[in-house]
């Protein structure tokens, strides 16, 4: 009990005086103890670190690992260590470093520190794993399928079968809303039997900039419901309140949803910008409502206001276009009629001067009688 506390604490001098008798204590659970403590914390963690030894987690590990080499290295069960370990909801980085550097590759359970890696995004470990392990003794497909919402791409280029890896995690993926990944399998070229014009829609109502980008820029837009995708992005601003939690990117996100959808689509007839601004209107006069909401809709009136009149604009410049063009073709009318009008004038003295070539001097006849014979 005594030894267990001092490495829960990391009592450096405390086991160093116990470790006369470590042959006659458990030195599975002080292992596990030592590497789950809660003061070892989360660091960041580089292979190379200078200062790698220098940590407490790491002095209080090697402490043991050194006096349990002097009397039985069989006594302790490193495979149930080390599955222990892997069960806590946060590995420290340094613990998961010393443990791939210390303990015999063969004797932990591989593929439960691989998946604990790709779960707590340790890709450095991840590459060591893949590195220093016959990757035919990794159950790479398990890794993944168990660690998708947080599986780095690295793990992924490693598989063989990815169309059929991702069939199985897309359920996952779609109901966890895991936008992210989606657009990732997306650009990769998987995931590809997908609702696109629902997928618009889920990506505007939770503000997933990025693969709104990617589908208005890769996706017919006929196949999209742009006016029910604007609502949602609206929607999610004027009547939801669950973004009482959300940080401030995360609401202006939306705003740059609607920014998004008229930049690809210029079509007000798309935009129900008056159904949208009546409700912003009666939620800016409910003093219940918090001031960082109001922010929010402060921003998408101001964008909804900038559409409405950058339409104006537009239409204002076609019927400038198509006045102008009316009074080019008022003009032609015009010239055409003069041009009709000049017509008959002409043709009368055309018809005159041939009328007088008819009446020949009887000289002229006589010389154009002399030129036929």
């Amino acid at each position: 009990m005594i030894l267990n506390n001092a490495c829960a604490d990391q009592e450096i001098e405390t086991i160093k005086i116990l470790s006369k008798y470590f042959y006659t204590l458990d030195m599975n659970e002080a292992m596990i103890k030592a590497c789950t403590s809660t003061s070892s914390g989360y660091e960041e963690f580089i292979f190379q670190q200078k200062d790698f030894n220098n940590n407490q987690s790491v002095a209080c590990l090697n402490l043991l690992w050194k006096e349990i080499n002097k009397i039985d290295h069989d006594k302790i069960d490193i495979r149930t260590i080390v599955s222990t370990v892997c069960k806590e909801k946060e590995v420290s980085n340094n613990v998961m470093t010393w443990i791939l550097l210390n303990f015999p590759l063969d004797k932990i359970p591989i593929n439960e520190v691989l998946t604990t890696c790709c779960q707590q995004s340790k890709i450095q470990h991840v590459k060591y794993i893949f590195q220093e392990v016959d990757n035919e003794k990794l159950d790479i497909r398990k890794a993944f399928v168990r660690t998708c919402l947080a599986a780095p791409d690295y793990v992924f280029q490693k598989l063989h079968d990815k169309d059929y890896c991702v069939s199985l995690v897309v359920n996952q993926i779609v109901e966890k809303k895991k936008f992210n990944l989606i657009l990732y399998f997306r650009q990769a070229g998987y995931y590809r039997h997908v609702d696109m014009q629902n997928l618009l829609n889920e990506a505007c109502g939770h503000g997933h900039v990025k693969l709104v980008i990617w589908i208005l820029g890769n996706v017919e837009h006929k196949e999209l419901d742009i006016t029910s995708a604007f609502h949602a992005a609206c929607d999610s601003i004027v009547n939801d309140y669950k973004h009482i939690f959300q940080d401030n990117e995360e609401r202006v996100n939306h705003v740059m949803c609607v920014a998004l959808l008229w930049h690809y689509i210029h079509d007000i007839n798309m935009f129900e910008i008056d159904t949208v601004l009546k409700p912003m209107t009666e939620s800016q006069s409910d003093t219940s409502v918090l001031d960082y909401k109001h922010i929010s809709i402060d921003k998408l009136k101001t964008w909804l206001l900038y559409i409405k009149k950058i339409n104006q604009r537009i239409c204002q410049s076609d019927n400038a276009l198509l006045s102008s063009e009316e009074n080019i073709n008022l003009k032609r009318q015009v010239n055409d009629r003069q041009c009709c009008e000049q017509d008959p004038q002409e043709n009368n003295e055309l018809n005159s001067s041939i009328d007088n070539d008819d009446c020949l001097s009887p000289t002229k006849r006589l010389c154009l009688e002399k030129e036929q014979t």
